[in-house]
């Protein structure tokens, strides 16, 4: 099973520590699909995070700046928010990424 996707369930609050309506929405997010992970894992599926490379959105730009390769903060940030994934759900088996739309 695959959950679509990382921008999606990007702990917005551990990440930069806002509670603006996108960390909102996620964290909604994240608990909705902890559960639904929890269901999945329960009846012998794996479950796994599919996630374009490079995603994108407000709070990313807000605290990160222009979201390119030449930015040094998002080396860092990708990998924090990859950690952040795996401790918000535990149970997941990996993360597909796609590379390469547009």
């Amino acid at each position: 099973m695959s959950l679509d996707d990382l921008n999606h369930l990007l702990n917005i609050k551990a990440l930069f520590g806002s509670n603006t309506l996108l960390a909102r929405r996620n964290a909604y997010f994240i608990t909705y699909f902890q559960a639904r992970v929890a269901e999945a894992r329960q009846a012998g599926l794996k479950v796994y995070v599919t996630t374009d490379m490079q995603f994108y959105n407000d709070e990313m730009t807000r605290s990160l700046g222009e979201i390119t390769l030449k930015n040094p903060k998002l080396k860092t940030f990708n990998e924090r928010a990859f950690r952040q994934l795996f401790l918000d759900f535990p149970e997941i088996s990996g993360v597909i990424l796609r590379i390469g739309e547009g």
